[in-house]
């Protein structure tokens, strides 16, 4: 159920850092957790980005 919260999360994400080896059942695996994270962080920064409020 992870990986499915995870893809939905972040798709491009997921694929970059769970992509070859996807999360087995109850592991953690801290230092991809926080690649994940990151690249979530930032792709949601991106996002934000291409949003204009009320500009004209």
């Amino acid at each position: 159920m992870e990986n499915c919260v995870l893809r939905c999360a972040s798709a491009s994400c997921y694929d970059e850092v769970y992509g070859r080896d996807a999360l087995e059942e109850g592991e953690v695996d801290t230092e991809r957790g926080r690649a994940f994270r990151s690249c979530a962080r930032e792709e949601l920064r991106r996002l934000r980005g291409y949003q204009t409020f009320g500009t004209e």
